[in-house]
């Protein structure tokens, strides 16, 4: 009386497929290169309590210490195709969300004349460098007075 037949088997795996690719092209959340570099007219001493407190407060993300000036940050996620064994698996598809992608990044402060240069390279999400690139900004603005 409540068979599953072929052609429901067919349909709900195309649904699953067209849910898949609007995921995959859909989102902003891809990784990408990065290879930045922001002259900020602040002293390194001003500017880095506010920068390492930013990116050990980013989603998804631990931050690790290392030489002086330099900090690697790394970003988890999990890949938009674990969605999929996990619908068509369901209890044991719950699995493949235990699969995480992981991406570092350095972020290095260097003393220059009349400031500090920012340096961001490695691999991450574009929602990383824009917080990052929106923060140094707001650091290095005057104070309205």
């Amino acid at each position: 009386m409540f068979g599953i037949g072929y052609v429901e088997v067919l349909v709900a795996g195309a649904l699953a497929a067209a849910v898949m690719a609007g995921l995959r092209w859909g989102t902003r959340s891809q990784w990408i290169d990065v290879d930045e570099r922001w002259p900020v007219g602040v002293e390194q001493a001003h500017i880095e309590p506010p920068l390492v407190k930013l990116l050990g407060n980013l989603p998804a993300a631990r931050l690790r210490a290392g030489s002086p000036g330099t900090w690697t940050v790394t970003v988890s996620r999990s890949p938009w195709w674990t969605l999929l064994p996990v619908v068509l698996l369901f209890p044991l598809g719950l699995l493949f969300l235990l699969f995480q992608e992981q991406a570092d990044t350095q972020v290095m402060l260097r003393p220059v004349r009349g400031g500090t240069d920012v340096r961001m390279i490695g691999r991450t999400r574009a929602s990383v460098r824009d917080t990052v690139g929106k923060a140094l900004l707001d650091v290095a603005a005057p104070a309205d007075v």
